[in-house]
């Protein structure tokens, strides 16, 4: 499954031809499924037009594959063997699976026809992939891979070309959990691992010579291939080769359970691999093929003297114990386990185990690290090396939502039915605050009593087994409660914005600083999140800092602000505008003296182009960010109101961080009083029911006020006052 490959001479003899099918007849001859596919298959044209002469897949097919001893060029690591081309075209899960389907049917037809129909195929390679893929994005083509070993075919996989740890960051497909991938990284011809190659002592198996590999290419030409491209067609070449070992033994399984057979050789190229400092620790086998080695052990399955299968998919039978499944042991074969914590120094071992045997005293949902030595008399078979790795029982799985939704500041939640679960735990506080609040709800719960216009966040775990065993606690997610106009629908947060390389890094506003990293396709919702009060008619600090990945660039940069809180941004509402591109912003923004009081949107944008931002049109590099603002209204006292609705100031002195107020209405309603210093600035704000009658109420003013004079206003549907108040 490569690029195309060229006819090139050293190769061509070895090209598979599907001998079942007649080419160009439009039939399909065969009944596989596809018609014409003489050479192949290529995915994206649906024909068998495979012989693109690329480059990649040329010498792909060359390390498999080179014709020997024709006396030209090089030789591959098998001299006869027919390698099927199939193009995958555009890595996407879809092509991948598309190509995939095609080889297993393939050798589907071959086991059920018994070799009539089909192809005899025993290893894919797939130099190839997506760098820091994670298996969550593509099941379907991971789990395929137990698909192609059910028909007996392993599969070779390329990792990433860059020195990291793949287990923590990713790869696509080296990272799936099939037993039937084999997942390899490059050395060079000083036996040591490159430093342009992924690791990863779970998902990486092995190393194979990679570096400046001199092979066929395209044009009939031959040059250097270097990468984990030219390292894994090493290991699927010798899977190949292995199968033209003399061992009746191993033909028979492959007739009676081609999955077992597979399993075998996968098993016995691991263990084989050459012991290698530069791959310790790092990959599950510890070193780097040995094609010799691993042919001896193969040929060694026809004797009396051979290691037994260990089967991968392990059996914790129940909590605290381990069966390792091993198939029949010969007479005069020992197989010693040793085991451990994964990433401890001290080995726990258990001699001459057998099916029967069972390890004791594993911990709950704890990673274990286990290998495996055989010996036949004197003679070691495998040494401990090769890692295997389980989990033991008791794993509490993470929450899963199946719908979250804030409605008037109550959160509701509704989660997933699961094993184990005895507790789901929530915890929940306001962005950035110190501590989180605990608390445990059933499936479908409610968390009421949060405040208006903040941005909270949250993050879920599950107590298992009586409370022996947690989930890992979810990433912290947001909400927001109610802004009022600043969290309307009718905002647009639809829009096409690449911030893979550029997006804002700080925001600073009104007293506000608001930092952030790259936000999820390019938008940040920080609605709620420290809301700065803003003065009409006055000038306030404004600076931008963007974030990049690699090199920087100088950018575009927009503040809105819907100042008639119509919930759109219009042109007269555009505060500020780069002309040319800036490297940041360091500047001043005027809040307009007849902008609308109250809570309202900011939106923050950066680009790299001076486009116009319109909801889902264009596609810009760059990011937006939203964020909520206070515009305050301009503070003086004010005489009018209802005349059949009274309200009056008891003592015009603060006493113990109290007012006293006396009403009189004629209507029940719904007041609003804001305290405000003499700069405008709101220090409190409460709503209170007033019933229509005359009552005297108390208003409980926030501690720590400093001394002076303030201003209580008091606005209703039918009433509106202002009064001075004084702090002693």
């Amino acid at each position: 499954m490569e690029d195309g490959i060229g006819k090139h001479d050293d190769i061509i003899g070895n090209l598979w031809k599907n001998h079942h099918e007649i080419p160009g007849d439009k039939i399909d001859n065969d009944g596989n499924g596809f018609v014409d596919d003489y050479n192949g298959w290529n995915i994206a044209t649906k024909n068998d037009d495979v012989h693109l002469d690329d480059r990649h897949g040329t010498s792909v097919a060359g390390i498999i594959g080179a014709q020997g001893n024709n006396e030209i060029g090089v030789s591959g690591v098998n001299w006869h063997v027919k390698i099927m081309s199939v193009v995958t075209g555009d890595i996407t899960e879809a092509n991948v699976i598309s190509a995939y389907s095609y080889v297993y049917t393939q050798r589907k037809l071959y086991n059920e026809s018994n070799g009539k129909k089909g192809a005899f195929i025993v290893a894919t390679n797939s130099s190839w992939g997506i760098d820091r893929g994670k298996p969550s994005e593509a099941p379907i083509w991971c789990s395929f891979y137990d698909s192609l070993g059910s028909v007996g075919i392993l599969n070779c996989a390329a990792t990433i070309n860059e020195s990291i740890n793949v287990d923590e960051e990713g790869d696509l497909p080296t990272t799936c959990s099939s037993n039937f991938l084999i997942a390899v990284t490059n050395i060079n011809r000083n036996d040591i691992k490159t430093s342009s190659s992924g690791f990863g002592k779970k998902n990486i198996d092995l190393g194979a010579f990679g570096d400046a590999t001199y092979n066929v290419t395209s044009g009939n030409r031959y040059a250097t291939f270097t990468g984990t491209s030219a390292a894994t067609p090493h290991v699927a070449g010798a899977i190949a080769l292995a199968y033209s070992v003399p061992c009746s033994k191993l033909m028979d399984e492959v007739r009676k359970d081609p999955a077992n057979a597979a399993l075998f050789l996968k098993q016995e190229l691991l263990s084989s691999a050459k012991s290698n400092a530069s791959l310790a620790g790092i990959t599950s086998a510890q070193g780097r093929l040995d094609i010799g080695s691993f042919i001896t052990k193969v040929n060694n399955w026809c004797n009396d003297c051979r290691a037994p299968l260990i089967d991968d998919n392990y059996n914790v039978a129940e909590e605290g114990k381990l069966r390792v499944s091993i198939s029949e042991i010969p007479n005069n074969v020992r197989i010693d386990l040793r085991i451990r914590v994964e990433g401890s120094a001290e080995w726990t071992m258990y001699e001459n185990v057998n099916t029967n045997t069972v390890i004791n005293g594993l911990q709950l949902c704890n990673d274990y690290e286990y290998q495996l030595k055989s010996t036949c008399g004197t003679s070691l078979l495998s040494d401990f090396q090769y890692s295997r790795f389980i989990t033991s029982f008791g794993c509490c799985p993470q929450p899963i939502i199946k719908s979250l939704e804030e409605i008037d500041n109550v959160l509701y939640i509704n989660l997933e039915e699961q094993t184990l679960v005895d507790m789901n735990i929530l915890e929940i506080r306001e962005k950035d605050a110190a501590k989180w609040e605990s608390l445990s709800f059933d499936l479908e719960s409610s968390i009421d009593e949060l405040e208006n216009c903040k941005l909270y966040e949250y993050r879920l775990s599950n107590s298992c087994l009586d409370g022996r065993s947690f989930s890992p606690i979810s990433n912290a997610n947001t909400f927001n409660t109610d802004c009022g106009s600043c969290t309307a629908d009718e905002y647009c947060n639809d829009f096409n914005f690449d911030n893979d390389q550029e997006w804002i890094s700080s925001v600073g506003f009104g007293g506000s600083l608001w930092e952030s990293a790259k936000d999820e396709k390019g938008l940040g919702l920080f609605l709620g999140y420290k809301v700065p009060k803003l003065e009409r008619n006055k000038e306030l600090d404004l600076e931008i800092i963007p974030g990049f990945l690699n090199q920087t660039y100088q950018e575009f940069f927009k503040v809105y602000i819907d100042l008639d809180q119509n919930k759109a941004f219009s042109a007269n509402e555009l505060l500020y505008k780069s002309e040319t591109r800036l490297p940041f912003v360091r500047d001043t923004i005027l809040i307009p003296a007849d902008a609308k009081p109250g809570i309202t949107r900011m939106r923050v944008i950066m680009s790299f182009d001076d486009n116009n931002i319109d909801c889902n049109l264009e596609e810009n590099f760059g990011e937006i960010e939203e964020y909520c603002v206070e515009i305050l209204q301009s503070v003086g006292i004010t005489e009018s109101s209802n005349p059949n609705n009274q309200v009056s100031i008891l003592n015009t002195i603060i006493t113990n961080n109290e007012i006293g107020i006396k009403t009189s209405l004629i209507e029940s309603e719904t007041l609003t009083l804001s305290l405000y210093g003499l700069d405008g600035r709101m220090f409190d704000q409460q709503k209170l029911f007033i019933n229509a009658q005359n009552q005297q109420i108390t208003l409980n003013t926030p501690t720590g006020l400093n001394t002076g004079l303030y201003i209580l206003n008091i606005q209703g549907k039918q009433t509106r006052k202002s009064f001075k108040v004084l702090k002693p």
